[in-house]
Parts: structure tokens; C-alpha cells; sequence
């Protein structure tokens, strides 16, 4: 049976409750294990994450940061002038249609939004896109790229911010995707979102055009769990939220720790902590790593109390 240790929500500085969308599992010495999850985005940072609410006139295009008039999308600002109808979403909902060239070239379209990003937190962001294979001459996909800034991005490349993650997009059907967990080293007050390719020409028969929904950008917990009660447990994981790492306790009859191990499950080897003599706690990052499943080896100066945990990022 599983024991949740670590269930409560937290918030930092009274910025608010936010959702876990990172579960640890932990295995007991066989293959047999339970998870939890709690379903992705329950607290969205973004307003109008699906661009359903605005004024549109027909099918045409929105521009600069307008609130009144006909063609307009609340919460959101243009960067060039994207399309924004209701045959450009899932199902019939209204969704996003831009256009970029090559990575280094300032050409485009895209979106961004006001948004409060916290130093010492960390964030991962989802979203629906498909590729819309418009040119036929063109790449056969679609980069979409999120950065964040401190002043309004209203160009397609802007001096300055910081890149959160891209996603290459290739299916010409809607998927959903999810960035890497991302730990900004400062605080930002701006998410843009533009397409690109990895074209280095700067001509329009080089374009690649994509489609967004439903954009997700959440702060994330990590949550311990045991398969026995916390004054029963051997080797408790206990990740902290505010920093990526997770702390491992271990009894002391266990011995000296000699080596603790972070693997993949190719065997490539990711993290492996910095240990002393008599050390009842070992300390690792997960931050950097993708999403998976990874392999925490255990070794003591008592050989019997050798072990092997896993957890899982998501």
C-alpha cells in the first residue's frame, strides 16, 4: 500500500497554490509499484489559455494588444499579425495560426501574454499544435518557441529574455506536448510564443506555419511517496519544490552511505551526489532531467542494506 508523504500544496511569498505535476514513485525491492497522479494544469497561469474569449469578424487576423473593436483576443498581444478563427483550434474551437522562418532571423509572427515568473520556482508548460503544411516548398515542420522577457516582446526575436523550450512539430494533426521542466535563474513578467524552422534562408518560400491551443504553463511540485508509513520506511525520498532537489534518508544501522547513483533506464548515468563518512541523507537534483524514468542506486558499507528506488518525472 502507498503512503503519501508529502500531499499538502504549497505557495511561496503568497503567490498562490499550485498543482503538482511531478509524481516520484518508489519502488520496494520487486517490479511491482503504484502511482499517483493529479491531473495536469489544474492551475494555470496563463488567462485564456484556449483564445475563446475575444471578438472575432469572420476568419481574419488580431493585432497589438487591442481590447475593443472586431478582431481581438483577451489576455493576449500579437506579434505580427497571427490568425485567429474558430476552424484554427481543437474540435471546433478557436486556436491561434503563425507563421516563422530560421531561428536566428527576427521574421514572424507570434503571441505573448503578461505573466508573473518566479526566480527559485519551477515551471513546465504544455500545449495542443499541429504542423499546417501550407508551403510547398517549405520544411516539413514547425519549431514552436517559448521565451520569456521583462518588457513586452513585440517582435518575433527580441534582444534579451530567456529561452524556455521548443518543441519540433511535425504531425498535421493535433498532439499535445510538454516542454522539460524549466527553473528560471530570474524572474520575468513576460511569455512569448512564436513559430520558427531551421531554415537559414531568410525568404518566405522557407516558412513553416503551426497552430497552438490550449496552452498550459504551471508551476510545479515534486511529491515523495513511500510504500510504508514515513516511521516505518527504510529510504524515504523527499523532494523539495523550491529548488528541484530530492533529499534520500536512510537508517543509520545501514552503515557508512558509500554511493548513490542516478541512471536512466539505458544505464547512462545523470547524477551521482557528493557523499561523507556517516552521512544519514544524500542529496540530488532533478531539475535538469527529462521526462522518464530513472533508476536511484543505493549502496551502504553493510552490503545487506543495499537497494534500488525509481522514480518517475512526468
Amino acid at each position: 500500500m502507498m503512503k503519501i508523504t508529502r500531499s499538502r500544496r504549497q505557495s511561496r511569498n503568497g503567490l498562490g497554490m499550485y498543482a503538482l505535476i511531478l509524481t516520484a514513485l518508489l519502488f520496494w525491492g520487486s517490479d511491482a509499484f503504484s502511482q499517483l497522479k493529479v491531473p495536469c494544469c489544474q492551475e494555470n497561469l496563463l488567462r485564456n489559455p484556449g483564445f475563446e474569449m475575444g471578438a472575432l469578424a469572420g476568419s481574419g487576423t488580431f493585432q497589438g494588444c487591442a481590447t475593443t473593436g472586431t478582431n481581438y483576443v483577451n489576455n493576449w498581444c500579437a506579434v505580427g499579425s497571427p490568425q485567429y478563427n474558430s476552424s484554427l483550434g481543437i474540435g471546433g474551437n478557436r486556436g491561434i495560426l503563425m507563421w516563422g522562418i530560421g531561428a536566428n532571423f527576427n521574421t514572424g509572427e507570434g503571441i505573448y501574454q503578461a505573466v508573473n515568473i518566479a526566480t527559485g520556482w519551477m515551471y513546465q508548460i504544455s500545449f495542443d499544435a499541429l504542423f499546417y503544411d501550407a508551403v510547398s516548398t517549405g520544411p516539413d515542420s514547425v519549431i514552436f518557441q517559448f521565451r520569456a522577457f521583462n518588457s513586452a516582446p513585440t517582435s518575433p526575436l527580441p534582444a534579451g529574455g530567456a529561452l524556455i523550450g521548443e518543441y519540433v512539430v511535425k504531425n498535421t494533426s493535433y498532439g499535445r506536448f510538454t516542454l522539460p521542466v524549466w527553473t528560471p535563474n530570474s524572474a520575468y513578467s513576460y511569455l512569448q510564443i512564436r513559430v520558427r524552422n531551421g531554415s537559414t534562408t531568410n525568404d518566405g518560400a522557407y516558412v513553416s506555419w503551426g497552430r497552438i491551443d490550449n496552452v498550459c504553463l504551471e508551476r510545479e511540485l515534486i511529491m515523495g511517496i513511500d510504500d510504508k508509513n514515513p516511521e516505518e520506511a527504510a529510504y524515504t525520498l523527499y523532494p523539495n519544490p523550491n529548488s528541484g532537489q530530492i533529499s534520500l534518508s536512510f537508517p543509520p544501522e545501514a552503515g557508512d552511505l558509500q554511493m548513490v547513483k542516478v541512471t536512466d533506464l539505458t544505464g547512462r548515468t545523470f547524477e551521482v551526489p557528493v557523499l561523507s563518512a556517516g552521512m544519514g541523507e544524500a542529496q540530488f537534483d532533478t531539475s535538469h532531467l527529462l521526462t522518464g524514468t530513472y533508476t536511484l542506486s543505493v549502496t551502504f558499507s553493510d552490503p545487506n542494506y543495499r537497494t534500488t528506488l525509481k522514480f518517475e518525472k512526468f
